[in-house]
């Protein structure tokens, strides 16, 4: 009951702050910041048919005919900077409208969950406290920005790190739970890779210190 009472706590947390971000998706509308921010609303909806490309036939002729943020290639544009996450949205941006965009925007605020139930387990804040810290993160200026931008991929990066750490803390050795724990620790990465070098650091560390404090469950490694 303790359990689960916590986890509809972090519900809570997680309607509360994807309400902040999914202001733009609420609205309909979703103006562009950036070339990288268009690639991902324009191929998330057709990338199941077409795939990751736009067909652009002068782009045979003139290679240098193409938009920042995409290459040109034998007649085709190719988005270079994230592929992956338009993979992922595409799984529901076939379904048009905002489908893409409320789906970024909670995966961006999922972030919420991970980091209620590891606090809980690793602090001894009270409810309120961890509240208040949660709602500081998913407020701050860069984290709202972000958050209601959920095309860009930093909070969404976040957020698999989390559930990559969350995973392996309630792996308790169970290799599926291990796997899980890669998985979303690759996506992480794989999101954007020119973000590893602030990322791949804070998650090794955290990996090898909640390894060690699980060293007995982790006796087949």
């Amino acid at each position: 009951m303790k359990q689960l009472s916590l986890s509809a706590y972090g519900m809570g947390l997680f309607s509360l702050v994807l309400g902040l971000y999914a202001c733009l998706a609420i609205q309909g509308a979703l103006p562009m910041l950036s070339p990288a921010e268009t690639a991902v609303a324009q191929l998330a909806p057709r990338a199941l048919v077409s795939g990751i490309v736009l067909s652009e036939p002068r782009a045979i002729d003139a290679i240098w005919l193409h938009p920042r943020s995409f290459v040109a290639q034998q007649g085709a544009l190719l988005p270079v900077g994230f592929p992956l996450w338009i993979a992922c949205l595409a799984l529901v941006g076939w379904m048009g409208g905002n489908v893409a965009l409320w789906m970024a925007a909670a995966v961006a605020a999922s972030f919420t969950l991970p980091l209620v139930w590891l606090m809980a387990r690793f602090t001894k804040l009270s409810r309120p406290s961890i509240a208040l810290t949660v709602l500081a993160m998913a407020t701050f200026p860069v984290a709202m920005l972000y958050g209601n931008r959920s095309f860009f991929t930093l909070m969404p990066q976040i957020a698999c790190a989390l559930w990559s750490c969350w995973l392996l803390v309630e792996s308790q050795g169970r290799r599926s739970w291990l796997v899980a724990a890669g998985l979303a620790c690759a996506l992480t990465l794989g999101l954007r890779p020119t973000e590893a070098p602030w990322l791949l650091p804070f998650m090794v560390y955290t990996w090898v210190v909640l390894a060690k404090e699980q060293r007995s469950s982790f006796g087949w490694v």
